[in-house]
């Protein structure tokens, strides 16, 4: 087992994995930028400055971040979600200086990044896809734009976290949308390569989380709803996955654990599908800890950080416990407002976990994700799972700055969300606007 671990992120995932890692008896280290380096954060032993504000410089200079590690005596590095949780070359690097990497192998991150890729080695373990084709440039995306092909999804081969898609419902409108998501893919992957999928009108965004040992030994969880987004961003999911059949849960999760198998994955990695009716279709692996990790963890019994860290370390999968409950979690945005929130008052009582930066420490930064805190709930039924969450959304404020606190309370008096047979068109139509609910208050 590790001694000494580096914890290559910032805000709640920081506080989250060095929770852990405490519990566990690893020293936890905090690789923080400038911008961070004085805001306080509880169970970092040690912490050690990686460079300027900006991310470029910081959480996403990997040199930087294997410094800090060497310097400090650490012989692991989490990274987290998101900065360099994906980087092949980052793993590689790790490697090469002698430091564990908690994630799967470079071979597995490069392969898996790589959507295109991911959608072959899909197609391997029998899993169907929506994929076209690759548009290497505005000519052969023309080509491909005939009328029965329409609505198609131009996507960032090198992608991930709903940058870089354009929905597109008009051959004419084809090129501009090529334009616009080459030039986004460029600026956040350094990369401009996009390929194409089939649209999936009134489709569900379901996902099967997994976890392999290095001897080979996979487990599946229960399927998480991830429908409710906005312009391709989770704002609320939920475990298990309402209005799902057994044997089409059963086949997503067989599926997932097949691919992981293929891919030769040892660690954690959720497997994301579109869904509708009781057709399935691979969208792509996220080989890395999830933002929405905390349903699973709360309706199993589980943690699956400490997962990640003992397969790393070299350690077997212990059995897992029967999951029991319901499990919601809704993420709390602020948009950048040029300062630190004004007041942020979150929610406690039973069944509620919050996942936040530390008390003093909430700030909507155009810098960084703008993810405040995740408010989790768990219950035994749906039903009074909903209701917990709504009482908890009633504990939260958020003032002093803009956030999506309103829009979440109004998703949960939804006559179809209270159902729960919504699917991605229910919050987020194309324009990707997000839609007012109707006050229907008693009617979960």
């Amino acid at each position: 087992m590790f001694d000494r671990v580096l914890v290559a992120n910032r805000g709640e995932v920081a506080l989250r994995i060095l929770r852990t890692l405490r519990e566990m008896g690893i020293d936890g280290v905090l690789a923080s930028s400038m911008a961070d380096a004085r805001l306080p954060m509880p169970h970092a032993r040690a912490r050690v400055c990686i460079g300027g504000d900006d991310p470029t410089s910081s959480y996403l200079n990997p040199c930087r971040v294997i410094g800090a590690a060497v310097a400090s005596g650490a012989d692991a590095i989490h990274p987290g979600y998101g900065f360099l949780s994906e980087d092949a070359d980052f793993a590689r690097m790790c490697a090469e200086m002698g430091l564990a990497f908690i994630g799967p192998s470079p071979e597995a991150l490069r392969r898996l990044g790589n959507k295109v890729e991911a959608c072959r080695l899909a197609a391997e373990a029998g899993l169907p896809t929506l994929l076209v084709g690759v548009a290497r440039d505005e000519a052969e995306i023309a080509g491909m734009a005939h009328e029965e092909l329409f609505p198609i999804v131009l996507k960032p081969v090198m992608g991930g976290g709903g940058k870089g898609i354009r929905a597109v419902f008009r051959p004419e409108d084809t090129g501009e949308a090529w334009r616009q998501a080459r030039k986004e893919a460029s600026t956040a992957f350094r990369d401009g390569g996009l390929y194409v999928e089939r649209y999936l009108p009134g489709a569900r965004h379901l996902e099967a989380q997994v976890i392999r040992d290095t001897r080979g030994n996979t487990a599946t969880f229960p399927l998480r709803e991830c429908s409710i987004q906005r312009r391709h961003q989770k704002w609320l999911e939920e475990t298990p996955a309402p209005s799902c059949p057994e044997r089409l849960e059963s086949r997503l999760r067989e599926g997932a654990a097949r691919l992981v198998e293929i891919c030769g994955l040892v660690g954690i990695a959720t497997v994301e599908y579109l869904v509708r009716g009781e057709s399935y279709f691979f969208l792509e692996v996220n080989p890395r800890l999830q933002v929405e990790h905390t349903v699973t963890e709360m309706i199993c019994g589980i943690d699956l950080v400490r997962e990640q860290v003992r397969i790393a370390s070299g350690e077997e999968l212990d059995p897992l416990p029967a999951p029991r409950g319901h499990a919601m979690e809704v993420r709390l945005y602020g948009y950048p407002a040029g300062g630190r929130a004004c007041r942020l008052t979150l929610p406690g009582g039973n069944g509620i976990r919050v996942d936040a930066a530390p008390t003093g420490t909430a700030a909507a930064s155009s810098r960084y994700d703008g993810l405040l805190a995740k408010i989790c709930s768990w219950s035994p039924t749906r039903e009074m799972n909903v209701r917990r969450m709504r009482r908890a959304l009633e504990e939260t404020e958020a003032a002093g700055f803009r956030s999506n606190l309103e829009e979440l309370r109004s998703l949960l008096e939804n006559k179809d969300f209270q159902r729960g047979t919504y699917d991605l068109s229910t919050f987020d139509d194309r324009s990707g606007e997000p839609r007012r609910f109707r006050q229907t208050r008693g009617q979960s």
